[in-house]
């Protein structure tokens, strides 16, 4: 047990306790420790002992202010009278006021009565008028939706709901009034789905006609950038000159279109009203069931894509139009509500409209394909590529892809290639076969000046455009060198260009691929159809040509390889682009047929050589040349060919001039073929013998033969090595120096070309006639 603590002395506590302090935390301990220490009686007589010495100090105090205080007191007094009589006066009054308002008391209660009774009227009226616009909103919901105007109706539905919050309105009422909220609304999302439905039904109508009106557009476009691309040309702007410029869909075009804007599904024909779509979108998201809308409108285009399909089972060039019409009008609604939709959240997925482009894009082609399978006609195939091309402008602008769009048209476009290979085969066959081998003819200059602008010409020398004109002044009727096969494919080479790069226009596949595929395609039919037939024909009726027929065909030729060099310039022109060369091989094959046809006409003459009478010589005559009467001439069987040749050059070759050297290569090989003959007479065993005079009579015919080749300008060489062997052994055989053959040095300076074996060979025939003078060369 703890040690109680030491009492404290009472002075030192009084003082404390009789301080007045209201801090029960110092009087608290103080009066505990005087109960723990058991001081009560001492501390109450030091209490008594405190209260009498204050007494003291108070009388000490009083005696002091004594009168002041009797002052006081009786003030009090009379104070408390006044106060006693006022109290009484007071309940008098209070008595009087008592009688006089219980009359007031009962006015006062009536009138409270009737204030509560007029306040409860007031709250059932108020009460009723809340009921009344909660019914009125309810019937102005009913009407809106009646009138089509599902969004405010569903703006009123909201704001019915509030009523709840309403406290006057009765809970009965309330639980009737909210109960018909869910069936309102449901009514709101059937009605605009409904009209959506209709919607997309009439779109469905609308869609070919929106196709239709893309085409023209996409056409107008076309129109419109050729004229321009043709202004550029003529003025040599946009670096064009005659080669291809930017196409439909570039950046250039896509610029200049745009001044000429034209919307498909907002003009005077077609006016496509979104309103409803919009509408029940916006009711949906209104409602938080965008998605079950979503899922609704994906599953009636797919629906609506699947039906376009199904309508094309025939294929024809009307069905294809119609069939793309409707799949662009599909598309391009498509693609403005996936514009229109696309803010905050996008309604339409673009993975959705990709995935149905995709399946009808894959289904359009094959049915492309198959409808062209066995199809044949150009026209067909081009209004074809014309609807393909610009299905594949109008939906590239709108951001599909065309991949197999692009591969279908080059298919197309090989299909077209072959088939016009075909065609054209055919018609440069038929031209080839019914050549007359006659110059072309026209009467007129308006006709003259056709061929003039369809054939290709030289660019300057005989033949020439100038050259034909200076001819053909103040003449009625015109002829031109080549026949009328040469016209007629030139006009179909033409037309072939026109007619391929009439459908190669537009297609999106490397340039150089259908620039090649082109020069290809020319080159076979110039080789096979012209080059070749030409040689054919002329092959097989070699022995029933004229020599004037046969010259006709050189002309022709020579007339193709002009116009093969001229295609060449063309197709280079016609290229995307000017760099680098475009070579024909059809040139070489011409220049192939032109050598054959100078074999032939060469042939030709020669039989014609060959059925004359050739030069027969008294070979043992004792008879010099130039003993004989008159001065020694030709033989009359030479004077004879030579007068032919010259004939037949002359009527036939006159027209020729220079051109090709084929007149000179034929003078140079009939020339041969004479000088042939008269060899043979040096080189065979007949004759047997020969005497010195009789190969003089030979020598004569030699060099009249050399003087006809010197005047037509072939001199050494350019005689041909026969004649100049001829020349030359006929030489040694008169020379009086012969043995100076023997010398390597003069034979090498003035007889080359001579063959000693022939030579030798002559001497033998010589022997038995020749001179002691002459001795005996040993070879």
């Amino acid at each position: 047990m703890p040690p109680k603590p030491p009492p404290l002395p009472l002075p030192s506590q009084l003082p404390t306790l009789l301080s007045g302090s209201e801090d029960l935390l110092e009087l608290g301990p103080i009066i505990k420790r005087i109960h723990v220490t058991k001081q009560h009686d001492a501390f109450l007589r030091g209490l008594e002992k405190e209260v009498v010495e204050r007494e003291g100090e108070i009388e000490g105090v009083c005696r002091e202010n004594y009168q002041e205080f009797i002052s006081s007191v009786e003030k009090l007094l009379k104070v408390r009278q006044g106060t006693v009589n006022l109290k009484v006066r007071a309940m008098s009054l209070n008595e009087d006021i008592q009688k006089s308002g219980a009359v007031l008391a009962a006015k006062r209660k009536e009138l409270l009565d009737a204030k509560k009774v007029a306040q409860n009227l007031d709250e059932t009226i108020e009460t009723l008028q809340a009921c009344l616009r909660v019914l009125d909103l309810n019937n102005k919901v009913t009407k809106l939706i009646e009138d089509r105007q599902y969004f405010a109706a569903l703006k009123a539905l909201d704001s019915l709901a509030l009523t709840s919050q309403i406290p006057i309105l009765p809970a009965h009422f309330l639980t009737q009034i909210l109960s018909t909220l869910p069936a309102s609304k449901n009514l709101i999302k059937t009605s605009v789905l409904k009209e959506m439905k209709t919607w997309l039904f009439d779109i469905r109508e609308i869609e070919a006609e929106v196709g239709k009106k893309s085409f023209e557009g996409m056409d107008l476009r076309i129109r419109r950038w050729k004229v321009r691309l043709a202004k550029d040309i003529e003025k040599g702007g946009a670096g064009q000159s005659a080669g291809k410029g930017p196409g439909v869909g570039s950046s250039l075009e896509l610029t200049v279109s745009e001044r000429h804007e034209y919307d498909v599904i907002d003009n005077a024909q077609v006016k496509v009203d979104f309103k409803p779509l919009l509408q029940c979108i916006h009711i949906y998201d209104s409602m938080d069931s965008v998605e079950e809308l979503q899922l609704n409108y994906q599953s009636d285009r797919r629906a609506q894509s699947a039906l376009i399909l199904s309508q094309s089972t025939t294929f024809s060039l009307a069905s294809l139009t119609q069939l793309l019409s409707q799949i662009i009008g599909f598309f391009v609604i498509e693609s403005h509500v996936i514009r229109e939709t696309s803010y905050p959240i996008p309604f339409r997925s673009e993975t959705e409209v990709e995935d149905l482009w995709e399946g009808m894009l894959e289904k359009t082609v094959e049915f492309v394909k198959q409808g062209l399978n066995t199809c044949e006609d150009l026209e067909i195939y081009l209004g074809v590529k014309k609807k393909v091309e610009g299905f594949v402008m109008i939906l590239e602008g709108l951001g599909y892809s065309v991949a197999q769009l692009n591969s279908l048209l080059y298919t197309l476009f090989e299909r077209y290639a072959a088939l016009l290979h075909r065609y054209f085969r055919s018609t440069f066959q038929k031209i080839v076969a019914s050549d007359d081998y006659q110059p072309l003819e026209v009467e007129g200059a308006e006709d003259f000046e056709i061929v003039l602008k369809t054939c290709w010409f030289p660019r300057g020398g005989e033949w020439s455009i100038e050259d034909l004109r200076e001819m053909a002044t103040s003449k009625q009727r015109y002829r031109f060198p080549f026949s009328k096969t040469y016209y007629d494919s030139c006009q179909q080479i033409r037309r072939f260009v026109d007619e391929y790069y009439r459908f190669a226009e537009g297609i999106n596949v490397h340039d150089r691929d259908i620039d090649e595929v082109l020069r290809k395609a020319i080159d076979l039919l110039l080789i096979e159809q012209v080059s070749n037939e030409i040689n054919k024909r002329a092959s097989l009726a070699a022995n029933k040509l004229s020599v004037s027929q046969l010259a006709q065909i050189i002309i022709n030729v020579l007339f193709f390889e002009v116009a093969c060099e001229e295609l060449e310039g063309v197709l280079v022109t016609l290229k995307s682009t000017q760099r680098g060369s475009t070579t024909l091989q059809s040139l070489t094959s011409f220049n192939i047929t032109l050598d054959h046809a100078k074999q032939l006409i060469l042939q030709s003459i020669c039989q014609k050589l060959d059925n004359l009478d050739f030069p027969q010589y008294d070979w043992v005559s004792w008879v010099a040349p130039s003993e004989a009467e008159g001065e020694a001439t030709p033989s009359e069987e030479m004077n004879g060919m030579i007068a032919y040749l010259k004939t037949v050059m002359d009527s036939n070759f006159d027209i020729l001039g220079e051109q090709g050297g084929v007149k000179e290569g034929v003078w140079r090989g009939a020339i041969q073929h004479v000088a042939e003959g008269l060899m043979s007479y040096l080189s065979e065993r007949e004759p047997l013998k020969m005497s010195h005079y009789g190969l003089g009579w030979l020598a004569v015919d030699v060099r009249y033969l050399v003087s006809q080749a010197t005047e037509l300008g072939f001199e050494g060489e350019n005689t041909g090595f026969v004649l100049e062997e001829l020349s030359q052994t006929v030489d040694v055989l008169l020379s009086p120096n012969m043995l100076e053959f023997l010398t390597p040095e003069f034979k090498s300076s003035f007889w080359p070309a001579v063959n000693p074996k022939v030579v030798q060979s002559v001497l033998i025939k010589v022997r038995p006639f020749s001179s002691s003078s002459c001795g005996e060369i040993e070879f």
